[in-house]
């Protein structure tokens, strides 16, 4: 990842799918890793998707494990570009479940980017889910959403706590 991020140059970011992976949000087994650079470079690398911003502030940026990502609000609205919807609201679960999840950082990128392209997708997340709430473990948890989703049935709660009613608490 930081070789990546090194080649495109100044100001350049780890983003989308390579930075929700990075961030602990989302995994991927995506051979071109995603990099955002600031303004409009005609620069290509091999195995390297650029995205090209003319809105990523400094403040969109951060460093972990040494490698400059992009936040966790700017990953989301950039991931949210390129995955399904689902995807994105796993991701913010994951965000809730590392307690780094941040409504009004989220809002604050909707604000200042309300052309980006994963606007509209991330818009809907947070106005039809409430992070947390739909935290899968296993690929069947997420099977039995998107069958209920689709079939217009009333999702099930997830990975909540059931009472067996034997008085133990």
């Amino acid at each position: 990842y930081l070789a990546a991020v090194l080649a495109c140059g100044p100001g350049a970011a780890l983003s989308h799918r390579s930075a929700a992976d990075l961030l602990g949000l989302r995994k991927t087994d995506r051979a071109p890793i995603d990099v955002i650079v600031p303004g409009r470079t005609a620069r290509r690398h091999d195995g390297i998707d650029i995205h090209r911003s003319t809105t990523l502030i400094a403040a969109d940026t951060t460093i972990v494990d040494g490698i400059p990502v992009t936040t966790v609000a700017r990953t989301a609205l950039d991931l949210a570009a390129v995955v399904r919807r689902r995807a994105v609201e796993r991701a913010l679960d994951q965000a809730e479940m590392l307690q780094v999840f941040d409504l009004n950082a989220l809002r604050d990128q909707l604000d200042r980017n309300p052309h980006h392209p994963g606007a509209p997708a991330l818009r809907a997340v947070l106005d039809e889910h409430i992070a947390g709430t739909t935290v899968t473990w296993s690929d069947l948890e997420e099977l039995c959403l998107e069958v209920t989703r689709a079939a217009g049935v009333q999702p099930p709660e997830v990975n909540v706590y059931v009472d067996p009613g034997d008085g133990e608490p």
